[in-house]
């Protein structure tokens, strides 16, 4: 999935940016590890059944949260290098 995303946003971006393959490939990181994260938390779930719908509805909500951040700061390396590309005059 992260290679799938990280692909199409490549595709986007790399006509009007730099360093687009390298942005490719931490978007592919960081979703990756959002989905090894929503996996762990899902199986803390399904090996935990009693627990309640507001403890599942809180793990769900750290999960985005965490997901979120991680990714963030997963592609800030990518970002810092992109650059706008030069206009041939």
């Amino acid at each position: 999935m992260g290679m799938i995303v990280g692909t199409i946003e490549a595709f986007v971006i790399r006509r009007a940016a730099e360093a687009a393959a390298f942005w490719a490939m931490m978007t592919a990181c960081a979703w990756s590890a959002g989905a090894a994260l929503a996996f762990l938390l899902g199986s803390i779930a399904m090996i935990k059944p009693d627990l309640s719908a507001t403890t599942i509805a809180i793990v769900g909500v750290t999960a985005k949260l965490l997901m979120g951040a991680m990714a963030g700061l997963i592609t800030l390396p990518a970002l810092e290098q992109l650059k706008p590309r030069q206009r041939a005059s």
